[in-house]
């Protein structure tokens, strides 16, 4: 009787296609940045009121990938496939509309920001199988050496960090400056303000990425902070509105002290970031943290058999 390892393992001709994707679909809140401008002055040293530049955007992209190999496939994990490269394609797709609306800090009634924070980390000890070095060219048929590496450690996070802003502010600013109000009687003048004093509520990510490290999210964090605070402060100085140089004093007044425990994030008490040889994941874009969806198929040829 012959060994398993040196009859006839079954095996077919065929292709293998393994094709891939990964999307970052278009949300129904936009993503957003804020740019702060002075007001004019206009006679003396008096001020129109400050200008936020509120940026809106959408964006949606996709990414494919088709791999194809022909060879011979065998029926047996023991055995490895012996294939040919012989074709692969790659798309990817982007698209990204914006939109930027200019809003007096006078029209604002409201401004505010909330956070949202999911982490998790889990590590795994792989022990790795018992390696066989055969000495000969068949290792059922020679003596063998035995051995076994070092137990490795797989570390895998996820994370999700929302900054989300909210504006409530009127709909139409400085309506009396329409010359064509004049020419209205003053009834007609009361019922036209009436219907155009609307407000609408702004909401927009300021900050929605899936990045395990906080210290990016903390400084957005103080930003929005900075935002609302001063605005805030500049809704009390109507018609004493801060030239320039006194708004950039504005933005980065620092605070007098912190009443109360102040939030620190919990860091995770089971991943080795000591160890350097440890692989961190690090995110290149957000396309690249999309998960991938991945099908394959092992297609045999038409006079393949087992």
């Amino acid at each position: 009787m012959g060994n398993d390892c040196c009859r006839s393992t079954p095996h077919f001709e065929g292709t293998h296609i393994q094709a891939s994707e990964q999307r970052l679909d278009e949300r129904l809140i936009p993503n957003g940045y804020v740019i702060f401008y002075a007001g004019v002055r206009t006679e003396g040293e008096i001020y129109t009121s400050p200008v936020l530049s509120v940026h809106l955007y959408k964006e949606s992209a996709s990414k494919t990938q088709l791999d194809i190999q022909e060879g011979t496939f065998y029926e047996k994990e023991n055995r490895k496939n012996k294939v040919n490269h012989i074709a692969s394609s790659k798309a990817e797709k982007t698209s990204f509309d914006e939109v930027v609306q200019i809003i007096p800090v006078e029209n604002i009634f409201s401004i505010r920001y909330s956070t949202d924070v999911k982490k998790e980390a889990k590590s795994h000890q792989l022990k790795p199988p018992e390696i066989v070095e055969p000495k000969g060219c068949c290792s059922c048929c020679r003596k063998s050496q035995h051995y076994r590496p070092e137990p490795m450690i797989i570390e895998d996070t996820a994370a999700t960090r929302v900054i989300t802003i909210i504006i409530e502010h009127a709909k139409y600013g400085v309506l009396d400056t329409s010359s064509n109000i004049r020419l209205l009687s003053k009834e007609d003048q009361v019922a036209f303000y009436k219907e155009k004093l609307q407000y609408e509520t702004l909401i927009f990510y300021f900050v929605n990425n899936q990045e395990f490290d906080h210290v990016n999210f903390n400084q957005r964090k103080q930003q929005a902070e900075t935002l609302c605070r001063a605005v805030t402060q500049l809704k009390q100085m109507k018609s004493h509105y801060p030239s320039p140089k006194d708004l950039e004093q504005i933005l980065s007044q620092q605070s007098l002290g912190i009443f109360g425990d102040e939030h620190v994030e919990q860091q995770s008490s089971i991943l080795a970031r000591q160890n350097p040889y440890l692989p961190s994941k690090k995110q290149e874009s957000k396309l690249d943290a999309m998960p991938i969806t991945t099908r394959e198929a092992i297609v045999p040829r038409s006079d393949g058999k087992f």
